[in-house]
């Protein structure tokens, strides 16, 4: 009775704490002048299934938060301007958490992130996968759960934003050629 008690406590405790990026965990390098002179619009959807864990409310917003933060620090894009390029990220998986743990948990992110232009053409289409474990260690499971969902959300936009800066470099290059 007690270890169920005491699962189901932390369960709700995961379940209430919030996530939030880790600006320091995000890597790209930063433009010295934005590549695009567009601005975007950022569009974040999540597996229906996965929103509704009881671990899963937090997700959604982690990614949306994430992207929005690296993608200022890459500075790729110019200011908002009415011609915008759309990213639309799509969560597929994001391990649930476990009630109780006693290492990293190696978490799997997988976001499917497809870019438009302004005259609306797939400039990038593809899927991320990371597979990441929490960076620091607590003795509470929630906490480590948390923090490794924080790590693979950062790892997995690092990811996306490295990709999104070499096509955008890519078709530059080509169109002032």
């Amino acid at each position: 009775m007690k270890k169920l008690l005491v699962l189901l406590f932390s369960l709700g405790l995961t379940a209430c704490m919030t996530l939030s990026p880790d600006p320091k965990l995000l890597t790209q390098t930063q433009n010295t002048s934005s590549i695009v002179e567009q601005g975007y619009q950022l569009e974040t959807d999540i597996n229906p299934k996965i929103e509704k864990q009881l671990t899963g409310g937090g997700i959604k917003q982690l990614v949306h938060k994430t992207l929005e933060v690296g993608l200022s620090q890459a500075n790729i894009f110019a200011s908002k301007k009415p011609e915008q390029y759309k990213i639309k990220a799509y969560i597929e998986k994001a391990s649930q958490q476990a009630g109780m743990s006693l290492g990293r948990f190696r978490g799997v992110m997988i976001i499917h992130y497809t870019v438009t232009d302004p005259n609306g053409k797939t400039i990038l289409d593809k899927e991320i996968e990371t597979v990441k474990g929490s960076d620091k260690w607590s003795i509470f499971g929630a906490e480590r759960h948390m923090r490794s969902r924080i790590v693979n959300s950062a790892e997995n936009v690092n990811q996306f934003i490295a990709e999104l800066d070499k096509t955008l470099k890519a078709s530059k290059a080509k169109k002032s050629k």
